[in-house]
């Protein structure tokens, strides 16, 4: 039965993206296996054998092509022109699958009639099948039955074409497009001129073009006869322009030894160590740049745990997903290193992970507590009771709590607001924490005063804006986290400051935002996490620099420990760090601290994390490195394997030549290390690694090279392995630099080296 209204599908469920052709319906699931219809065979959902892993699909007339992680590309179907890309051609039916020969470590995959194509990691794009009308976009018109590069196309991202149609556009790292195949006049790739900036783009079935903007804006190019551009018209557009009349927030969050980004198209990005699935990304890699969590999209609202390691992700369309440790999340098992679906928590508002204990703030105002141990230690269940709870991990409510607009909730305490202003407190309360005037423990939600906007809750201190914008703080004060120019411990709340928008607070840290935008720290700050260029505790708010919307403080090693890092969005979207970056929390790209707000890479390690192109940047040049990296590490100080990749790109202020990926000249690639004096055994001062990767004192004359002649290329990237395995516990505080230059002393001068590695106890 034919349907002119969408209806639902049932029986299939867990699904993640769909492809159509003429002949099949593909369905691809979350876990990676696919599932398919063919009216030729049956109208019933089957799961095709041997593919899995899988993470997208895609449909030219009568094949289809998946994409497994590995980055081997599979196909099935028909096969007349080649489009199966296993080195046959001929007729072909049913559902057996092949790969496709000659293209591997492919990221994206696209399919038109009868021509199929992939865009490997290093931004070239491959292609196979019919060649009749340019579609392979090298002049011959001779179809091919194995991928090969199609040529003039470098850092693509992305190609769009359509299942019915003959012609393909491809997307630039840099926003720029092209196009060849039957709808032009481009026998091979050519640019669209016209048009720049673009971030996504999408083909039909007559060539015609769409493409969304950095800025937002939507444009669209070629056949528009049954207005499929929405610009109320039918007309034929021969070049892009904007469609008119058709109409983001960012967010961070920190782990105790990660970093969660939410970008304003919803899609999640971590940063630092993975060692319990914390990153979401599937491996156990630290991560100093931010990879984006897969199958993670329409993201408001991020929670993390630091006790329980996990991270809990509240969509726009209300459903929550959650990765990391299972008793975090609410399920059995050690560790889920990808997202999976919490359907008790729909509906949520807000999310708290404390210590050993999640709360759940519903759309309602009502409060709900899971708790993953059998202690109810001070009562933090709210339930008027410290027994000992039997509900192992059933959420429960906390009773006689209504209007709830905002809660937060450390490892000792817990604070919430309710819509009319009231402030509400429970939990340990040894350090005055809870601000009644005390240092009684209470075990259900106790009064502590009106007029209040926000909470935030530290290790055992609290801090709370009211509606005036006046700053309060209360509870423990050893390092002054109070603000209030003492280290006295408060037991109610007193005045920190007037014109605040925002507050953040850590074990021992405090971070407020005025309404003018500046951005102020407090409290310990001996390894930098203040952010003004010292290493002191600081008793009352020191302002640090404008411009900021948003922050989260992360804890480094969990509860009690002395170091923290502190993550932080500006208005115009860039996103800035500082403070202990053991596990590369940070983001920046390397492993060495920063005591003050340094700006964060992105994933591509091509630039600095934008959270909003539309708004221009104020970074400045005189903070940008000029050496990008992306350093690695796995395992400990006893057995560590350190490496990192190069970039070679427009932000190195080396000379490159235009237009091209070639470099001016040849490189040499430098590893050194700097030894502090005083290491028993081992003498201190420069060492370099040489060709043979081995470890030489430096005694003068030219630095010996780790490798020589490297150029750039497509990828832009060089990747430099420096330790593997190795025992450096009795190297503490030893540096580990890498650079290049067309020499040792050019290097030097034009600054294109960096520490990326210090070794520090564990």
């Amino acid at each position: 039965t034919s349907r002119s209204t969408p209806a639902m599908i049932a029986d299939l469920s867990g699904v993640r993206a769909v492809a159509a052709s003429s002949g099949y319906s593909v369905f691809l699931k979350w876990e990676g296996t696919v599932w398919i219809t063919n009216a030729g065979l049956s109208p019933k959902f089957y799961q095709l054998e041997g593919m899995e892993n899988i993470i997208a699909v895609t449909a030219g007339a009568d094949f289809v092509v998946a994409l497994r992680e590995d980055g081997t590309v599979w196909t099935w179907g028909q096969n007349l022109l080649g489009q199966r890309g296993n080195g046959a051609t001929g007729l072909q039916v049913g559902t057996s699958t092949s790969q496709v020969l000659g293209v591997a470590n492919a990221i994206a995959v696209a399919a038109n009639e009868s021509t199929a194509f992939a865009v490997a990691s290093d931004g070239s794009v491959w292609g196979w099948g019919n060649n009749t009308a340019n579609q392979l976009g090298d002049v011959t018109h001779v179809s091919r039955s194995v991928a090969g590069k199609i040529p003039g196309l470098e850092g693509i991202t992305n190609v769009a074409t359509f299942a019915g149609g003959a012609t393909a556009y491809a997307l630039t790292r840099d926003g720029s497009v092209y196009t060849w195949g039957a709808s032009n006049v481009y026998s091979t790739p050519a640019l669209v001129a016209g048009i720049s900036d673009v971030r996504r783009i999408s083909v039909g079935l007559r060539g015609e073009f769409l493409a969304v903007k950095s800025d937002g804006s939507l444009w669209a190019q070629g056949d528009n006869r049954s207005g499929q551009f929405g610009d109320r018209t039918v007309a034929y557009r021969s070049s892009p322009a904007p469609v008119e009349g058709i109409g983001s927030v960012a967010d961070v969050a920190s782990g105790p030894e990660s970093s969660i980004i939410v970008k304003t198209d919803g899609t999640v990005w971590t940063a630092g160590a993975d060692d319990r699935g914390q990153l979401g990304i599937g491996t156990n890699v630290y991560r100093t740049t931010p990879a984006s969590v897969p199958r993670l999209s329409g993201v408001v609202l991020l929670a993390t745990g630091w006790s329980n390691v996990c991270t809990i992700a509240i969509r726009g369309d209300g459903t929550v997903v959650g990765w990391g440790d299972g008793q975090c999340l609410g399920r059995p098992g050690y560790k889920y290193s990808s997202p999976i679906d919490l359907p008790e928590l729909r509906g949520a508002r807000n999310i708290i992970i404390g210590l050993y204990i999640t709360y759940v703030l519903n759309a309602d105002g009502t409060v709900w507590v899971q708790h993953r141990i059998a202690d109810n230690r001070c009562g933090m269940l709210g339930n008027g009771t410290n027994n000992p709870d039997t509900n192992g991990l059933a959420l429960q409510r906390v009773p006689d709590l209504t209007h709830v607009r905002a809660i937060s909730a450390s490892g000792s305490h817990v604070l919430a607001v309710k819509e009319d202003g009231t402030l509400w407190a429970w939990g340990c309360n040894s350090n005055g924490q809870l601000g009644d005037g005390s240092t009684t423990d209470r075990y259900e939600p106790t009064m502590i005063g009106s007029g209040y906007k926000t909470v935030a809750a530290g290790g055992s201190h609290s801090l709370a804006i009211k509606t005036d914008g006046t700053l309060w703080a209360w509870g423990n004060n050893y390092s002054g986290q109070l603000g209030d120019g003492t280290t006295t411990q408060r037991l109610t709340p007193v005045l920190g400051g007037s014109d605040f928008a925002f507050v953040a607070a850590q074990a021992s840290n405090s971070l407020g935002i005025g309404t003018d935008g500046r951005l102020f720290t407090w409290g310990a700050g001996l390894f930098g996490e203040l952010g003004d260029g010292a290493n002191a505790n600081r008793l009352s708010p020191s302002a640090i620099g404008t411009g900021y919307l948003v922050a989260t403080i992360g804890s480094l090693g969990g509860f009690g420990h002395p170091t923290s890092y502190t993550i932080a969005i500006k208005s115009d979207g860039t996103t800035w760090a500082w403070g202990d970056n053991t596990m590369g929390a940070l983001g920046t790209g390397t492993f060495v601290h920063a005591n003050a707000p340094v700006p964060v890479t992105n994933g591509a390690v091509t630039g600095f994390l934008d959270l909003d192109t539309a708004s221009p940047n104020t970074i400045q040049p005189s903070v940008v490195p000029n050496l990008i990296v992306a350093a690695t590490k796995l395992g400990g100080i006893t057995s560590l394997t350190l490496g990192t990749s190069l970039y070679f790109g427009a932000i190195d202020l080396g000379v490159i030549a235009t237009g091209t990926f070639s470099a001016a000249s040849s490189y040499k690639v430098y590893v050194a290390a700097i030894v502090p004096t005083g290491i028993a055994g081992v003498s201190g001062g420069l060492y370099l690694l040489d060709s043979n990767r081995q470890w030489l004192p430096y005694l003068g004359g030219l630095l010996p090279a780790y490798e020589s002649n490297v150029t750039l290329d497509e990828t832009q990237h060089y990747y430099v392995s420096i330790l593997n395995g190795l025992d450096v516990s009795g190297l503490i505080g030893a540096q580990i630099l890498v650079g290049y230059g067309t020499d040792d002393q050019e290097m030097l001068a034009a600054q294109r080296y960096r520490a990326i590695y210090v070794v520090q106890p564990e």
